[in-house]
């Protein structure tokens, strides 16, 4: 068995496996802690198939004080209130990935934060974030940047100081790390340019980003209250850009003409 320690936004899981570990663990070494220490949860991960997902929704559901995926909830199960967990490690770590996502983003809600389906870019020590669904150009954006913290999930929650933080995570392309956060895009294709955009637009934009491994009317109040506070805290923004372009200095410029 060999136990792998990794920190995802402020959540330290330990996977544990049976065998060796598939190629997809390279996901996580971005977010490994090479110190050690105690992790809040615990997962041994052990050889097997995926069977019987007839009814696979990618949803996690709590049930007698435990996490289960949907459609999967006999490929693995979380005990939330001693941190100990199994599930199949097949090749593609689906069960250990909904279980890790759903730890941090009820990490993130019980913070005041959310997890969004966002590309962030760090420009000068402050993040990037372009939410949006498949097909909106988040993972073009980011590879398009020269410090990508993530491609496709991100964790915004608020830091002590009423800024808001923007974490990284393993899903899919990531570089890892944290920064505050600048601004909110749309992104667009085409063209090379930043424009502003009516502040009333980023309500709704941040919303239909929301990402809800456990899906209920609590998960769903706390996420659009934290929705609501990013919303009145920074500005919103469409970005325009091709493969080609050099979305640093694009975000760069946009930043000094803010600043000035």
């Amino acid at each position: 068995m060999t136990g792998h320690l990794f920190e995802i936004a402020g959540v330290r899981v330990e996977l544990r496996f049976h065998a060796s570990p598939p190629a997809v663990l390279h996901r996580y070494e971005p977010f490994a802690c090479p110190e050690g220490g105690p992790a809040q949860a615990v997962l041994d991960l052990v050889p097997g198939e995926l069977r019987g997902l007839d009814g696979f929704t990618g949803h996690v559901l709590v049930r007698e004080g435990a996490l289960r995926v949907q459609g999967a909830e006999h490929l693995g199960r979380l005990d939330l209130a001693t941190g100990q967990g199994l599930a199949i490690a097949d090749r593609t770590l689906v069960v250990a990935d909904s279980f890790v996502r759903a730890l941090v983003a009820r990490h993130a809600a019980a913070r005041g934060g959310v997890l969004l389906h966002a590309a962030a870019v760090r420009v000068d020590g402050r993040v990037h974030l372009a939410p949006g669904p498949s097909g909106a150009g988040k993972s073009t954006f980011a590879a398009c940047a020269g410090e990508a913290l993530t491609d496709e999930l991100a964790v915004v929650v608020p830091d002590a100081a009423g800024s808001w933080m923007v974490h990284g995570t393993p899903w899919w392309e990531a570089r890892g790390g944290s920064a505050a956060l600048e601004a909110v895009y749309a992104l667009a294709w085409g063209g090379e340019s930043v424009e502003p955009l009516p502040a009333a637009g980023l309500l709704r934009h941040l919303v239909t980003s929301t990402v809800l491994p456990v899906d209920g009317p609590a998960e769903r109040a706390r996420a659009f209250a934290a929705c609501c506070a990013i919303a009145r805290s920074v500005p919103f923004r469409r970005v325009a850009f091709k493969p080609a372009t050099r979305v640093d200095a694009l975000l760069r410029g946009e930043a000094g003409r803010s600043a000035a």
